[in-house]
């Protein structure tokens, strides 16, 4: 559970790419970002 507070503490992001293909042809492209961040509910929105 260490690692798991360490990345929610500090951030992570995840990048990738995913495309499908028929024949050498590209049909679909999609970008994917994941952002993973713990938040503290004892702050205060501005």
């Amino acid at each position: 559970m260490d690692v798991l507070d360490r990345v929610l503490d500090r951030g992570v992001t995840i990048t990738g790419d995913v495309v499908l293909s028929v024949a050498g042809v590209d049909l679909v492209h999609l970008g994917v970002r994941l952002v993973l961040k713990g938040i503290d509910g004892d702050e205060e929105v501005p």
